[in-house]
């Protein structure tokens, strides 16, 4: 809650700002992308839908799709430190 008071204490111009990025045009095509990407999504997420993580998928070269059991938006910062783990263990390993 701390989050969205802050997200808005300036009023809701940003937030507005960001919102409208997800929808435009991002100036490339995600297809285009080469490197691996790894997407983390709760499945229960209220804030953005599973689906357009689904979009994402689709529409990339090299991607997983990290569906988190029960799990809504903000789960990355209940399990903090598992996720960062995670993407050690993914990314970081030797």
């Amino acid at each position: 809650m701390r989050d969205f008071q802050e997200l808005f204490r300036q009023g809701s111009l940003g937030p507005a700002y960001d919102a409208q990025t997800v929808y435009k045009s991002w100036g490339f095509d995600l297809s285009n992308i080469q490197v691996h990407i790894e997407i983390f999504q709760g499945n229960s997420d209220l804030f953005v839908p599973p689906e357009f993580s689904e979009y994402l998928k689709n529409r990339l070269r090299d991607v997983k799709l990290n569906l988190i059991e029960d799990q809504g938006h903000f789960y990355h910062l209940a399990y903090g430190y598992q996720t960062l783990k995670t993407i050690k263990e993914l990314f970081y390993t030797k």
